[in-house]
């Protein structure tokens, strides 16, 4: 007979990080996003520097998603992967961004190089 036990402790592991990793990730994105509108740095970052994109949502969205990569990471421990593949995931990721980051940088380089070279 399979004893199923171990499999079953280990899932109910995973599945308890990784419901405790996305609510503890919600909260704090929440109350950070709430502490950011309240130091008002969207209004003083567009009087002081005239940026107009919101860094109190960008940074409560990146402590949001950093919380769900570490509940994700501890859960696949949890559940015996091997840190090897830890790393083969990460740097999967870090590759995938990687490329992006470029596909989305390369209409925007020439216009830069251009107004570069009009300039001077």
């Amino acid at each position: 007979m399979i004893d199923y036990s171990f499999f079953l402790v280990q899932s109910l592991g995973f599945f308890l990080i990784m419901v405790f990793g996305l609510s503890l990730g919600h909260i704090i994105s929440n109350v950070l996003y709430r502490i950011l509108q309240e130091m008002e740095v969207d209004s003083i970052l567009k009087k002081q520097l005239n940026i107009k994109f919101s860094l109190e949502r960008r940074l409560a969205s990146f402590t949001k998603y950093l919380i769900y990569g570490v509940a994700f990471t501890a859960g696949l421990t949890q559940l015996g992967v091997p840190s090897r593949y830890l790393w083969f995931i990460l740097f999967g990721v870090l590759i995938l961004v990687f490329l992006f980051l470029l596909f989305a940088f390369k209409d925007w380089i020439p216009s830069v190089l251009a107004g570069i070279y009009i300039l001077h």
